[in-house]
């Protein structure tokens, strides 16, 4: 384990607690190291007015934060994740995969305000809507184009909306 304060850089040993410099300021920071190429930074910028607490793998520089959790409650995740700006903030550079979220059978992700719940589901085949006794919205544009109704009627908009009925 080793103490101290800012130095070469270099952990001091597989737990390092020490200072670590950004510009003109020092913050606490915590480093894990499996060797001196190999560790993950956990520090805090602006502990006096703003705690975030950043997760820096293999350097001590807060843009290279891949993680981050906010004071506010707020966390980001990705290559550009210092400064989420939703509760769970995904954010990197470049075509990547952005989320995955797997599980077994009838697993699935909810979006709730917690009367209103759109889920996406995998049953037999996909499924995606509300799961709740409400209307469901596809949108373009920010505006709904086609509405799925709770009691199962089906509205398209062009203009004025219409009732499509089974025939």
């Amino acid at each position: 384990i080793g103490v101290g304060t800012e130095g070469t850089g270099v952990p001091l040993g597989p737990l390092d607690v020490r200072t670590v410099n950004q510009g003109s300021n020092q913050f606490p920071s915590v480093i894990a190291s499996y060797d001196a190429t190999h560790y993950w930074t956990l520090s805090s910028v602006n502990v006096n007015t703003n705690p975030d607490l950043y997760f820096i793998p293999n350097s001590k520089t807060f843009s290279a934060a891949t993680m981050t959790l906010q004071v506010g409650g707020n966390a980001g995740f990705g290559t550009l994740a210092t400064n989420p700006a939703y509760g769970i903030d995904v954010i990197g550079a470049g075509a990547f995969p952005a989320a995955r979220f797997q599980g077994g059978a009838n697993s699935y992700v909810d979006v709730s305000d917690g009367t209103r719940t759109l889920r996406s589901q995998i049953q037999t085949v996909p499924v995606f809507g509300s799961s709740t006794n409400h209307d469901f919205d596809l949108i373009s544009n920010n505006t709904s184009r086609m509405s799925v109704l709770a009691a199962g009627g089906l509205y398209l908009a062009e203009g004025t909306a219409t009732r499509l009925t089974a025939q």
